[in-house]
């Protein structure tokens, strides 16, 4: 939590704020970012919240397409967006805070499915290599 803290002062001090306001734009991406009667939910929305109300600065939200998001932070219309993957040709514009969450992703299949995903060997059986890599914990994919 300390690390958003940091993360956030160093947007409002650098960013040239004015009326003490961080200004973020993300994306329909649930269950991390979604839309509750038009307000911009989901547990990322409520942590940056929490921040912001602590160190007492307003926060806006705009849930956008993706194309429009990332548009509005490369022409300086917001401070920031949230929550996207590092990967090397956002890191050419965009600078990446410590993660605010860690999570994993595999695959799902029913019980009676005769696919068996035991290790990633198994899920690159049929598939391109290209599309498919081991992501070990601490990856930034």
């Amino acid at each position: 939590m300390q690390r958003i803290y940091a993360v956030m002062m160093v947007l409002f001090l650098a960013g040239g704020v004015q009326a003490a306001e961080l200004k973020f734009n993300t994306q329909d991406f649930f269950p991390f970012n979604y839309a509750i009667d038009g307000v911009v939910s989901g547990p990322v929305a409520d942590l940056i919240r929490k921040v912001c109300d602590e160190i007492q600065i307003t926060c806006s939200f705009r849930l956008l397409s993706w194309k429009r998001a990332q548009e509005e932070v490369r022409l300086g219309l917001v401070h920031g967006m949230f929550v996207i993957g590092w990967n090397a040709e956002r890191a050419k514009w965009l600078y990446f805070s410590p993660p605010l969450l860690v999570t994993e992703y595999g695959f799902f299949v029913r019980d009676d499915n005769p696919l068996q995903f035991k290790d990633v060997a198994d899920g690159q059986r049929g598939l391109s290599r290209r599309c498919l890599r081991p992501v070990q914990h601490g990856d930034r994919a």
